[in-house]
């Protein structure tokens, strides 16, 4: 049998309950997976595999996905909503809030990262047709233009998943180099992680969130 269709299957029986406590009858607003790149997958009640093969049906073209990396569904539970996520034995894993994971859950505004690809979830209800920006749309935000050149590139390659090490081989800089952009660039943002910088980037330029938890 087929690896994807295998762990879909095995997903199914093990959270199909989970999924579908509601009624026929109710109107369910799904969860919007969203990146920089502008890359945004709606996540519905039925599962379904993220990953690099053409037959994925969320698919992200990056070397450090799988091409069957995981999968994902919306769960109901009274109004709550959330995102279960099942690694499906990825090489580079799948990690929610920066820990790595196998099953997880994801609410509105956690970072999600399949490999180096993170994705932040927001709320279809609180989004409009503008809420959804790109790198490009983002470069008017009044911290980036406090940012070097060299400080805009390190942001960059820190919002597609690259560790500073990888960042100091790719733009041919030393690791302390590297350091002390990152620690600028937290600090003209005014976080401290990479989870709350991805939060930070996808608000909107006068500081609110797009998707408010």
């Amino acid at each position: 049998m087929n690896v994807v269709y295998r762990h879909a299957r095995r997903f199914r029986d093990v959270h199909q309950d989970a999924f579908f406590k509601m009624t026929t009858n109710e109107q369910v607003s799904p969860l919007i997976l969203i990146n920089h790149r502008g890359m945004r997958f709606v996540v519905t009640p039925e599962h379904k595999v993220l990953g690099r093969a053409p037959t994925a049906d969320f698919i992200v073209d990056c070397t450090s996905v799988s091409r069957a990396h995981a999968k994902i569904g919306l769960e109901i539970q009274s109004t709550k909503r959330r995102v279960m996520i099942e690694d499906l034995g990825s090489l580079n894993g799948t990690f929610i809030l920066d820990s790595r994971v196998t099953i997880g859950h994801a609410g509105v505004g956690d970072t999600v990262r399949f490999g180096n690809i993170p994705f932040i979830v927001h709320d279809a209800n609180a989004m409009d047709d503008e809420s959804t920006m790109s790198a490009q749309d983002n470069l008017s935000r009044p911290e980036i233009k406090l940012l070097s050149p060299a400080q805009q590139r390190v942001l960059y390659e820190l919002l597609e998943g690259s560790s500073e090490k990888d960042v100091a081989a790719k733009l041919n800089l030393s690791p302390h180099t590297i350091h002390n952009h990152v620690r600028e660039i937290y600090s003209r943002f005014s976080v401290h992680s990479r989870a709350e910088l991805m939060a930070k980037y996808f608000s909107d330029k006068d500081g609110n969130d797009v998707a408010p938890i």
